[in-house]
């Protein structure tokens, strides 16, 4: 009899045993998918941060080409307007 509770309870203590190595197991395999998924959701961040930093920067370099183009543009009308008044004679007749 005294046989069987000792039986019994090694049996039970193997179970217990095996229960928390499976939930010891589960933990560390949850705790790694966790991981993982952070991880791919830090570094679509950082590509989404990269991607709008790059064109910001484009359109800042649109911006000031186009202002340079407008205030040349401007300087040239003004030039232009500048030359037909002095000679004045038409566009046509330019050198």
């Amino acid at each position: 009899m005294q046989m069987q509770v000792e039986a019994e309870r090694r049996k039970r203590a193997t179970v217990l045993e095996s229960e928390g190595t499976r939930e010891s197991a589960i933990n560390v395999a949850e705790g790694k998918k966790q991981a993982q998924i952070l991880a791919s959701e830090a570094e679509k961040a950082e590509q989404i941060n990269q991607a709008a930093g790059e064109a910001s920067a484009v359109l800042a370099k649109a911006k000031a080409k186009a202002e340079a183009i407008r205030i040349l543009a401007a300087a040239l009308t003004q030039h232009n307007g500048d030359r037909v008044l002095q000679t004045g004679q038409g566009l046509q007749h330019y050198p």
